[in-house]
């Protein structure tokens, strides 16, 4: 992810081209359950991302989620993945 921070200035929309770029092996885009990891680069900041599992049970939005413990508030409102959070 860093690396093609560091070639582009900005990071990638989504996972999958850091594979296409050669930036990231194939097959380590998932988690320790096989799942693909969640990933999202925030509209409103090109240069911030989240980075997240949806934990052993390979469903979001769950109690096993694995997720940034990031709070990135703007605009009186945070969310991650599309969820409001604290």
């Amino acid at each position: 992810m860093e690396v093609y921070y560091q070639n582009k200035h900005i990071y990638p929309e989504k996972i999958d081209t850091l594979i296409s770029t050669g930036d990231l092996m194939h097959g380590s885009d998932v988690d320790p359950w096989g799942n693909k990891f969640r990933y999202q680069r925030k509209e409103d900041n090109i240069h911030y991302y989240l980075l997240g599992s949806n934990g052993p049970d390979g469903k979001p939005d769950t109690a096993d989620d694995i997720v940034p413990p990031i709070k990135h508030k703007q605009r009186g409102t945070a969310t991650l993945y599309g969820r409001k959070i604290d």
